[in-house]
């Protein structure tokens, strides 16, 4: 798609640096470029529509132009209402929702459960695991960005509705025991870990070490208490 490339060399003329070090050609240049990019989706019309890649684009483009909710979240339902299951999007808005970016604490918990519940089911269930894990895997990754409080019951529904409509592959798998970590639920990492065997998965971990640590946790004891002041034992 011709959007993709203006969009790749945007981006390229910006760096992935934060919006204060780049230089006023740089940004004079992402904003040329990502033009581009959208007159190329407009000229597309409605035969763009009718592939969900075109919203994606569309969603990327008009983000980085100038950030309005109400436009994106217009794009993204229809989008959804066309391809259900067509998830990628979902992820998009969600990371746009995070408060380190354009959103408010609590907005990409209540997004995502908007999605899942309008789809229902175990496919609502599963894009709701679809879209969490990148949003958690990714934000775990980025200090001190404080990762979203999403639902674990309804992540370990997702994750059995992913095995049941579809199976898992490895990246899910890892996720599945980095996310059952993350909500401090032992039993299920250890299940989850026994599964992984070694195939650990850099895309979710980032390190060898990082994953081995992980793997470390349903086998250690849990911290006690901290007993009062004054308690006695005898109480």
């Amino acid at each position: 798609m011709l959007a993709d490339t203006y969009q790749s060399f945007a981006w390229k003329a910006r760096g992935n640096d934060f919006a204060d070090s780049v230089t006023a050609e740089g940004w004079k240049l992402f904003g040329d470029r990502m033009q581009k990019a959208r007159e190329a989706l407009e000229q597309a019309g409605q035969a763009g529509r009718g592939d969900p890649e075109w919203y994606n684009a569309m969603l990327a483009t008009t983000t980085a132009q100038d950030w309005d909710r109400a436009k994106t979240d217009a794009l993204v339902d229809e989008s959804l209402s066309r391809e259900p299951g067509y998830f990628y999007i979902a992820r998009v808005q969600a990371d746009n929702l995070l408060p380190k970016w354009y959103g408010e604490p609590g907005d990409t918990e209540q997004f995502v459960a908007k999605v899942a519940d309008r789809i229902g089911g175990a496919e609502g269930d599963a894009t709701y695991f679809f879209v969490s894990e990148y949003i958690l895997t990714e934000a775990e990754k980025c200090i001190p960005c404080s990762p979203p409080t999403m639902s674990w019951e309804r992540l370990r529904r997702g994750y059995a509705a992913i095995e049941y409509l579809y199976g898992t592959n490895n990246f899910e798998k890892n996720a599945y025991a980095f996310l059952a970590v993350h909500a401090g639920d032992r039993e299920t990492a250890r299940r989850a870990f026994e599964r992984v065997g070694d195939n650990w998965n850099p895309d979710v971990w980032g390190s060898k070490a990082r994953f081995e640590s992980g793997r470390l946790f349903p086998f250690l004891k849990p911290v006690p208490l901290a007993r009062s002041k004054g308690t006695n034992s005898a109480q």
